[in-house]
Order: structure tokens, then sequence, then C-alpha cells
């Protein structure tokens, strides 16, 4: 019922050491699955890194990053959800259904 969204976004990533990269986070989701990867470059191999899952309360319908904290989540009712990547916090819902939005 539901396709796979991809999404991607330049992130500042601290790790247990203090040390800080710049890495490309992953967003995948599928349904009411969020999940967050980063994805690393080392000695000619590419790597996942699994960093987090959200279970969302809702179906998405697409997925956008915004910024390296910030994430845009519209689900099939057409409710843009805009959250804090970090923390996890719903900052704003709009309800987009009135708007009309075109699929193709």
């Amino acid at each position: 019922d539901c396709l796979p969204l991809l999404a991607w976004q330049m992130v500042l990533i601290q790790a247990a050491d203090s040390s800080r990269t710049v890495d490309p986070v992953l967003a995948a989701a599928r349904g009411a699955d969020l999940y967050f990867h980063q994805i690393s470059y080392c000695s000619g191999r590419i790597s996942l890194i699994f960093l987090r899952h959200i279970q969302l309360g809702y179906n998405l319908l697409a997925l956008h990053w915004l910024g390296p904290k910030t994430i845009a989540c519209l689900d099939t009712l057409e409710v843009l959800h805009l959250s804090d990547v970090r923390t996890n916090k719903e900052m704003e819902s709009i309800d987009l259904s009135n708007v009309g939005l075109m699929y193709n």
C-alpha cells in the first residue's frame, strides 16, 4: 500500500568520544516507520550506521529534509508535520487538504 520514501541531508554527527564529522544521513520511511542511517565511506567501502527508528502515528506520503535538524513529513491525510530530528518533537502540523495538491 505504501511506497518507500528516501531523503538525505548532510548532518554534523558527534560521536561518543566527542569527535565530530559531517556525514550524509539517510531518512528512509515506509508506512508509519521512519529510520535514520548515517552513511560513511572508509577504505573504499560505503556503510550504513543505524541511528534511530521512529514509529509515527500516521502513514507517510512524502518526506523531505528542511535542514540538518528539521524534517517535513506529509501524511496520507495531507497533513504536513514539521519535526525536530534530534528530539523527535513535532514543532508544527499544517492541514494541507484544502490546498489541492497534485500528484503524478
